[in-house]
């Protein structure tokens, strides 16, 4: 009666053998022994009454072999199946953690990129800012540059021109300095022999009067004025071609009692320097002839630079 069942599970377990491992075999086999504790359980509590009473009466049910070992069978089959469902889903979850990860990675990596090329574009940009910044300074500085030569040249041609312009008033000034003293030169000479006409007449009336000598008169009157000239110190600073006239009056013994300025020369230290000129030579040489001494008393000079 057994024998067509154990047949059944021969061959159940052998192709059970041939597609499962041993592991498998075994894992089911726990699944069939738990699925038939489960159903013996609850097969057990169905049979009891609601209301159960203690009593001695002792109930045994008889399971067979075949029994036994399809709930095993069974237990281990939904272990078996529930392993493999958890193990899908841990092969799915460890797929999608694989793929979750997979894509933060790239968007990290996608990330990085944009950010690099980010930094990269910046890093251009601000070389072409800086690059157009340096071009635009170097401009202005060149612009500033021919802006200074110019302005240099421009000044530079100003100078040259006001300096033009001050030789050209400075040799018309020389120009017309040296025709005003030449005119001034002309008229002292023209004055200086109309003096020395004059004083020849007064010297021939005086001779005439006093007897004095002409000759011996114009020799003194030399004398003097070299003595004079000789200690003459010429201030450097008056014009040339000024003059000054003085009248000189010596005392006896030929000292000079005083000295006065006839005609000015213009130039006050010029002046001063002759009359000083006129203090020291003094004494001057006194002739035996009281006509001549008479005739010398009071001299007009004129000196010239």
């Amino acid at each position: 009666m057994l024998e067509p069942y154990l047949r059944r599970a021969h061959q159940f377990w052998r192709v059970l053998s041939q597609k499962i491992p041993p592991l498998g075999i075994s894992v089911l086999l726990h699944l069939l022994l738990l699925l038939t504790i489960l159903l013996a359980g609850a097969s057990f509590f169905q049979e009891r009454p609601a209301k159960q009473q203690f009593s001695n009466v002792i109930r045994a049910h008889a399971v067979t072999n075949s029994r036994l070992f399809e709930t095993n069978n069974i237990a281990e089959l939904k272990k078996i199946e529930e392993k493999k469902v958890a193990a899908k889903r841990a092969t799915e979850q460890k797929a999608k953690d694989k793929e979750r990860k997979r894509q933060e990675k790239l968007k990290k990596e996608k990330a990085k990129k944009l950010k690099k090329q980010k930094l990269k574009q910046k890093r251009e940009k601000e070389k072409k800012a800086a690059a157009k910044r340096a071009k635009d300074k170097k401009k202005k500085k060149e612009l500033d540059r021919k802006k200074r030569e110019k302005e240099k040249k421009a000044k530079q041609q100003k100078a040259r021109d006001k300096k033009l312009r001050q030789q050209r008033l400075k040799k018309k000034k020389e120009q017309e300095k040296k025709r005003k003293e030449r005119r001034r030169k002309e008229q002292l000479r023209n004055e200086m022999l109309l003096e020395a006409e004059l004083e020849s007449e007064q010297l021939t009336n005086s001779r005439q009067q006093s007897g004095a000598s002409p000759q011996k008169l114009a020799q003194l009157r030399a004398t003097i004025r070299q003595q004079i000239e000789r200690v003459w110190n010429r201030p450097k600073s008056a014009p040339e071609g000024r003059s000054c006239r003085v009248k000189v009056i010596l005392v006896p013994g030929g000292k000079v009692g005083k000295v006065t300025v006839v005609a000015s020369s213009g130039n006050e230290a010029f002046d001063i320097s002759v009359v000083q000129a006129v203090n020291q030579a003094a004494p001057f040489p006194v002739p035996e002839s009281a006509a001549l001494r008479r005739e010398l008393s009071e001299l007009e000079m004129t000196f010239v630079k």
